[in-house]
């Protein structure tokens, strides 16, 4: 086992396991710099967002997140609380409770001008995990982020503060530039 595969699954067999979930795609190492805002003012005033894929670590980027992201210059930081997705109303599927709680996250940045461009890191609470889970949750992160993808941790849960309708729960570190 080592630093690129710290679980013991050959990269081979991680993207043949990932294609079924995400429907196709390769696994290339590589570096990701992305920037919200443009690039950083030669005199530091400007805020710039960096999400960087080291080429040490598998690139992640095809499964809806970055390995790492890093603010630079003046800014503000933002910690949105985990967001759920169902309704009284339904549907209370889970891919529906995926895409309306990233909604709700988007609808709670939007006081501070702040949007999906400004997170940085989120944490999703999945009840009873899969990989069929796991896969809405690559398509709406990737439909959400776009190419802004955010570094991101997924925890299993047995249940969630609503049981048993509530099956899903983000939340989201972001940041806004100061001023």
């Amino acid at each position: 086992m080592d630093n690129k595969n710290p679980i013991g699954v050959s990269s081979e067999s991680r993207r043949q396991l990932l294609q079924g979930v995400i429907g196709g795609g390769a696994v290339v190492a590589g570096v990701s710099m992305l920037t919200a805002g443009g690039a950083a003012a030669q005199d530091g005033t400007d805020m710039m967002i960096e999400r960087r894929n080291p080429n040490t670590l598998e690139d992640v980027s095809p499964y809806g997140f970055s390995h790492t992201a890093g603010v630079i210059g003046p800014h503000k930081t933002i910690q949105v609380a985990g967001q759920a997705g169902f309704t009284d109303d339904g549907p209370n599927d889970f891919k529906t409770q995926v895409e309306r709680s990233y909604e709700n996250v988007r609808k709670a940045l939007a006081p501070w001008d702040a949007g999906p461009e400004n997170v940085l890191k989120v944490t999703m609470l999945v009840v009873d995990h899969d990989l069929e889970k796991l896969g809405v949750i690559i398509s709406t992160m990737k439909a959400f982020f776009g190419e802004d993808l955010p570094a991101a941790t997924l925890i299993p849960v047995t249940r969630l503060a609503v049981p048993p309708v509530m099956a899903f729960e983000v939340d989201a570190f972001a940041v806004v530039k100061e001023g």
